[in-house]
């Protein structure tokens, strides 16, 4: 009995930490997808670090969602579409308000390609 116990305890510790380094993975990945593309509109867009922070937050908050979207909306394409074109709309209309007028003409120009 006693060595069920144990080797069920030392079965849910080796899930626990599998699960965690997926989570970890997932976050890397995640935190990464938002770097590249803060600092890719950065190229394209001359502004400021204050406002590369403030990009690559709003990114990072898009990517989570998009994430969470597709692990957790599986059964559902249409409603799985319509919440990546919500999620999509709350990102621009964040993007709208860091950038000026101008720099937010050349970020939807760059995202209609």
């Amino acid at each position: 009995m006693m060595k069920k116990i144990i080797t069920f305890c030392f079965f849910t510790l080796a899930l626990l930490f599998g699960s965690q380094n997926v989570n970890a993975q997932s976050l890397m990945e995640i935190n990464n997808t938002a770097n590249v593309k803060a600092n890719a509109l950065k190229k394209s867009i001359k502004f400021n670090d204050k406002t590369l922070e403030d990009v690559y937050q709003a990114y990072k908050l898009y990517e989570t969602k998009i994430a969470s979207l597709n692990k957790n909306i599986v059964n559902d394409p249409q409603m799985l579409a319509t919440e990546k074109q919500n999620t999509k709309d709350r990102l621009d209309a964040k993007l709208k308000e860091l950038f000026t007028e101008e720099q937010y003409d050349v970020y939807k120009s760059l995202n209609t390609n």
